[in-house]
């Protein structure tokens, strides 16, 4: 959304665009599941405007692998772990569900390679390198997934930050919310660049790279 919002300002098709994602995972989670402790709910937004050269969006690239993308998935079903008997509910619902073993085995073999691919082309479209950045803030979809990111990438640990352990998996919402809270500790300075990357289920990936303002409140 923030790269397409981009594109439409730059464009001059538009002028100042809302960005909203919001994730609720309590409404889709299976309690009986031992990562149903590693997700959370939570919203953001984000006003996209023109703002003065060299500031803001800089460059991106962006790609997607329709052969996973039934690796995770909505599911109408019991609780994975019910001991139901002959009668009695079922406690279906719609649940996330990790559907289909091989694409996701795919998913976590890829994991650092699809990402790195995404920065490295924003990188060379932006004709920066990886010293350049101040900043790396990620998807956080397990404990593992930002530090095997940081690592791939060639990011210093001093310029990334997470909060996994705060929120967990918050999924659309966690590499906005690690953006926003580096600039309330004041990890990001004016002038700084920013590189803002997630994954998602589908499955498809993005890197975005920014250029600081001097005010965290513009």
């Amino acid at each position: 959304m923030t790269e397409v919002a981009a594109s439409l300002v730059q464009s001059g098709a538009k002028k100042k665009i809302l960005v909203v994602s919001s994730f609720i995972d309590s409404h889709v989670l299976d309690r009986s599941t031992h990562f149903s402790v590693d997700t959370g709910d939570a919203a953001v937004a984000a006003i996209v405007t023109l703002t003065p050269d060299a500031k803001g969006y800089l460059a991106s690239h962006s790609l997607s692998h329709g052969s996973r993308h039934d690796g995770i998935i909505y599911q109408r079903r019991s609780p994975l772990l019910l001991k139901r008997l002959d009668s009695g509910p079922d406690y279906s619902q719609m649940f996330t569900t990790f559907y289909n073993p091989a694409a996701n085995k795919e998913i976590a073999k890829n994991a650092a390679s699809d990402l790195k691919f995404v920065v490295d082309k924003s990188l060379e479209k932006a004709g920066l390198k990886v010293s350049d950045i101040n900043l790396l803030a990620t998807h956080q979809p397990v404990v593992w997934a930002g530090e095997v990111w940081r690592e791939s990438i060639g990011v210093p640990p001093n310029r990334f930050h997470q909060t996994f352990e705060k929120y967990a998996n918050i999924a659309t919402c966690s590499a906005a919310v690690n953006l926003l809270e580096s600039i309330e500790l004041g990890l990001v300075a004016s002038g700084d660049k920013v590189i803002f990357a997630s994954s998602g289920a589908g499955e498809n990936h993005i890197s975005i790279i920014m250029g600081t303002k001097s005010s965290a409140h513009q």
